[in-house]
């Protein structure tokens, strides 16, 4: 093993599997309604880069439209439909919708139809769940919703941590506005993957939002499809799962999972999924900072919208220098390598240099 290697060994990430109940959850005052339920966030959770979680608005219930002077948000929508503003733009939003918007960029969302809009939400940095807990009411997951109720009246104080764009004593001159983005649930670049790993979706990344963090896409698997074990050098991934069931393997743990479950891994964690169901497992993915979409849509052909799998024997062995060139900046790994790095336990020298002789 190089000394790069060894260096590197010591540090695989932290990993989590919540079910779509699990985690500290909040009703929300008027006019959003509805609640919020917390999954992984620096308070509960050891990753200081994002927050997410679920957020469901009842019927007539709205994200008022809101700016945040230091943060990216970003929203997809699980079920349900209703418009979203962004940047002063209205546009129409359903199940598979993603929504983006940088600094200073206004958002908002509103359910206009029968049903609860459900959306995933992710920000970065975080502070926005805290406010969220700062305004809500505590909930248990099958309790009746409240009577509806206003935000406490030093709601704006509680929001602080929010970072609001209008909020006066923190505005800063000349901050530009980050990116706005929607993206509509037909909307992505779509490749095959080798047998049986169905297709892969990409719906945000550099090339379309200007954020070096991540990459938002997803893979679609058919029934008796999988994603194989795999881990990554230095990256965190984020797996939705939207709709199906199976199970997920984490570092050889295996957990059953359905829609709403939640994984994260971190760098260094082997994982895979596998579809044991009689429909297709849709899982969306944060993955950041990007690179993995360089891999992945050159394992196979691109896909049209609606169309059939291809014959598996556009799937030929790749050879291994192009392989090898593919992979460069990849930061992927196999099952086989991230156990050797398990074994190694050497934290890096705080002196300034790395030097663990041979």
């Amino acid at each position: 093993m190089s000394s790069e290697e060894r260096q590197l060994g010591w540090d695989k990430g932290p990993t989590g599997l919540l079910g779509d109940e699990e985690g500290e959850s909040w009703w929300m005052p008027q006019p959003m309604g509805g609640y919020v339920t917390l999954k992984y966030v620096p308070a509960t959770f050891p990753n200081n880069m994002i927050a997410n979680g679920f957020q469901v608005l009842p019927a007539g219930g709205e994200i008022p439209q809101q700016a945040h002077r230091a943060c990216d948000k970003l929203w997809y929508v699980m079920a349900g439909s209703g418009e979203a503003t962004v940047d002063g733009k209205v546009q129409r939003v359903s199940q598979g919708s993603l929504v983006a918007g940088g600094r200073n960029v206004s958002m908002g969302m509103r359910n206009d139809g029968q049903e609860d809009l459900k959306i995933f939400f992710t920000v970065w940095p975080p502070g926005l769940e805290e406010a969220y807990a700062a305004i809500g009411r505590p909930r248990t997951p099958g309790d009746a919703a409240p009577d509806p109720f206003e935000a406490p009246a030093n709601w704006k104080e509680l929001m602080r941590p929010a970072r609001w764009a209008d909020d006066e004593s923190a505005r800063g001159a000349g901050l530009k506005k980050g990116g706005a983005l929607v993206v509509g649930p037909d909307e992505s670049d779509d490749f095959w993957q080798p047998p049986p790993g169905g297709y892969i979706y990409l719906k945000l990344s550099p090339k379309n939002y200007p954020s070096n963090y991540m990459i938002v896409g997803g893979q679609v698997l058919p029934p008796g499809g999988f994603i194989p074990s795999h881990a990554h050098t230095a990256n965190e991934e984020v797996l939705l799962v939207v709709k199906g069931s199976g199970y997920v393997v984490v570092d050889e743990q295996r957990l059953a999972v359905g829609p709403g479950s939640l994984a994260y891994v971190d760098r260094w964690v082997r994982h895979s999924f596998v579809n044991t169901g009689d429909e297709d497992m849709l899982i969306l993915v944060t993955f950041h900072p990007p690179g993995l979409e360089k891999l992945l849509s050159s394992m196979g052909p691109r896909r049209q919208k609606h169309e059939q799998a291809p014959d598996p024997a556009l799937f030929p062995p790749m050879d291994p220098a192009v392989m090898a060139q593919v992979l460069r900046g990849a930061t992927l790994c196999m099952p086989d390598k991230a156990m050797e790095r398990e074994q190694v336990l050497i934290p890096p020298k705080l002196d300034g240099s790395i030097d663990y002789g041979d």
